[in-house]
């Protein structure tokens, strides 16, 4: 009687368990990173398919700052790659004639597209005609608020 009363007991905590196991998962920092940059990641291909003006199209690439190992996901519009890349030119040919040479510390005067207006015009053109894309917009800020709150603890 006492064994199958403790095996009901048994079966009714596993029961419990299976079905609360979101509430046993915690989130962790590294988890909400990968949620993070997978919904970034749907956000800016759904945004390059609806964006008709291809200089605005978001190109991203693990990129490596100087003095570090560790790659970093950086994610910039085409119209940047393309000026940053000419900047780049002009400085090694400026060292190459003897000009003041290239200065790994400082980039230079590269835009920022987050505050060029047609760029951030473009951004909320499209975004004002996919719910689909303000909602991935939604989710990746609300998992940036779940992981800045895990930071905090």
């Amino acid at each position: 009687m006492e064994t199958k009363k403790n095996r009901t007991g048994w079966m009714t905590m596993l029961l419990l368990v299976a079905l609360s196991g979101p509430a046993f998962s915690a989130e962790t920092p590294a988890s909400l990173r990968r949620e993070i940059a997978k919904t970034e990641q749907e956000f800016f291909a759904l945004y390059n398919t609806l964006n008709t003006d291809r200089q605005y199209d978001m190109l991203c690439k693990m990129d490596r700052e100087t003095g570090t190992t560790l790659a970093k996901r950086v994610c910039k519009p085409r119209y940047v790659e393309a000026v940053q890349r000419d900047h780049a030119a002009e400085r090694v040919q400026a060292a190459a004639r003897g000009g003041p040479g290239i200065d790994a510390t400082n980039p230079g005067t590269a835009p920022s597209f987050w505050q060029d207006d047609g760029f951030r015009k473009n951004m909320l053109a499209v975004m004002q005609k996919s719910p689909k894309l303000q909602a991935l917009g939604e989710k990746r800020d609300a998992l940036q608020v779940r992981l800045d709150e895990l930071a905090k603890k």
